[in-house]
């Protein structure tokens, strides 16, 4: 399975890392480091998460 980051989701990544890093730049490199790992681990697991909202896509759950 390939893995591919649509504008929209890589622009909320970045969106999420600038939030974060106002207050803490080292929690928000963490943060994103999850959410990158995670969505790599669809390539090996491709069944993670739930189905996804379009037909043939998949929506990785990221607990806290």
């Amino acid at each position: 399975m390939e893995v591919r980051w649509s504008t929209l989701a890589a622009d909320d990544l970045e969106r999420i890392f600038e939030r974060i890093a106002k207050d803490n730049p080292a929690a928000a490199r963490e943060t994103v480091k999850a959410i990158y790992k995670g969505c790599e681990g669809l390539k090996n697991f491709p069944h993670l998460g739930r189905a996804g909202r379009m037909s043939g896509r998949r929506e990785l759950v990221v607990a806290p």
